[in-house]
């Protein structure tokens, strides 16, 4: 994953040491002004604490998304209905036209929901 990649407020985990039990954990945390730039200046040890958070279908609930059947799922993206189908990795098409890109990761979605309404994708309690 590299910063331009990422937009502040993206969700993304962040490998964290537990200093009491001397062990990493995952954390997930929003995209901060800060992490942009330790992933832009390439510092080797930061970077690989940066990691995406797959796309998966407890995610497409939390933002709004509708399972259609058994594989295709459809999220509103406001006057665009945004469809998921997963094999492997997540195909996606916006009404009747087909993206060729795979969204793979939640940061992706969240850039795809900005580009297309110019708000944030919000979480679902």
């Amino acid at each position: 994953m590299e910063a331009r990649e990422l937009r502040i407020g993206n969700s993304i985990y962040y490998d964290e040491l537990n200093i009491d039990t001397g062990k990493w954990h995952q954390k997930e945390i929003q995209v901060e002004l800060k992490n942009l730039v330790e992933l832009t200046n390439g510092r080797s040890l930061e970077k690989n604490r940066y990691n995406p958070i797959p796309l998966t279908e407890w995610w497409l609930v939390k933002v709004g998304g509708k399972k259609v059947n058994q594989i295709h799922w459809c999220i509103n993206f406001g006057e665009l209905k945004f469809y998921c189908q997963f094999n492997k990795k997540w195909y996606s098409s916006l009404d009747a036209i087909y993206l060729v890109d795979r969204i793979q990761y939640v940061h992706q979605l969240q850039n795809l929901y900005f580009a297309l309404t110019g708000e944030e994708l919000t979480l679902k309690p």
